[in-house]
């Protein structure tokens, strides 16, 4: 990632390795259709976050014996 200078966490400028792994959301199985998924997060230092993902999602195709 490359952090620009006065940035949110306060690192220095630069360019860093950075890995980032887990869970945001646990949703059930979703219908074959279109579906909005948003949510909003917001911390205590101010910092927000708001995402919306638009998912397809498809029947799975049958498997030939």
């Amino acid at each position: 990632m490359t952090a620009p200078e006065d940035n949110i966490l306060g690192s220095a400028a630069g360019v860093y390795i950075a890995v980032h792994d887990g869970y945001y959301a646990l949703l059930p199985t979703l219908k074959a259709g279109w579906h909005t998924i948003h949510w909003q997060s917001h911390a205590t230092d101010g910092f927000v976050l708001d995402l919306t993902y638009h998912v397809d999602v498809v029947e799975p195709a049958p498997i030939a014996p």
